[in-house]
């Protein structure tokens, strides 16, 4: 779009004040129209469908789920609407999500304001801009072979062997582990070997990192 037009969004963010205050530093700059917010998946659809924004701002997750499904549907209904995704929390596996999504924007909030700016003025000049969180992730997401299948390799976890890696990367020993799941330290054993053959990733710490990073554990 044009520089001296208003650039038109729809911006969604489960809490209610987040999102009025992002709303407002939004339009602060001048040549931003905040059409309409929304703090559920379904909203969001709804107010693509109606309001046809230049751009969708969107959370990477509306009430803990995952919005890229959510994000392909509102461009179904709106077509011609671009994403911008935001997040608190850099996941490797988020960024590679957004970027199947030919995801033109992507905002870090713990980016600096500065940088966050940035990426806004080159929504309104049409330029695809990543904060700097962000590109860092993405050249890690796209930037070899490996990365790329660690960001995406974590998706084939099933829900006992993330349970496994959470326990793991906490610092709990196997006995430890077996001891909390009711289960053998030997089936603890087969679950680690499974995971790193998973996630090509052949040590304790590289595993605490991996789940560090994507938010499986909090230091």
């Amino acid at each position: 779009m044009a520089s001296d037009q208003n650039l038109r969004i729809v911006l969604a963010h489960e809490l209610p004040v987040v999102c009025g205050a992002l709303a407002a530093w939004f339009e602060s700059g001048g040549g931003v129209q905040v059409l309409a917010t929304a703090p559920t998946v379904q909203l969001m659809v709804d107010e693509c469908s109606r309001h046809k924004p230049d751009v969708l701002v969107l959370d990477v997750r509306l009430s803990e789920q995952p919005t890229f499904a959510a994000a392909a549907q509102a461009l179904l209904a709106s077509p011609k609407t671009k994403i911008c995704f935001m997040c608190n929390v850099v996941r490797d596996r988020d960024v590679a999500q957004a970027m199947e999504l030919s995801t033109t924007w992507f905002i870090c909030l713990s980016d600096s304001l500065i940088d966050a700016r940035k990426v806004v003025e080159a929504m309104r000049t049409d330029e695809p801009l990543f904060s700097p969180s962000i590109s860092h992730r993405v050249a890690r997401v796209s930037g070899g072979r490996k990365a790329e299948s660690t960001a995406t390799r974590g998706e084939r976890l099933s829900e006992r062997q993330r349970e496994v890696l959470r326990y793991v990367a906490s610092g709990m020993s196997k006995r430890e582990v077996a001891g909390k799941m009711f289960i053998s330290p030997r089936t603890v054993e087969r679950h680690v070997a499974n995971i790193m053959g998973i996630l090509d990733i052949h040590d304790r710490v590289h595993l605490t990192r991996y789940a560090i990073r994507e938010g499986l554990i909090e230091l």
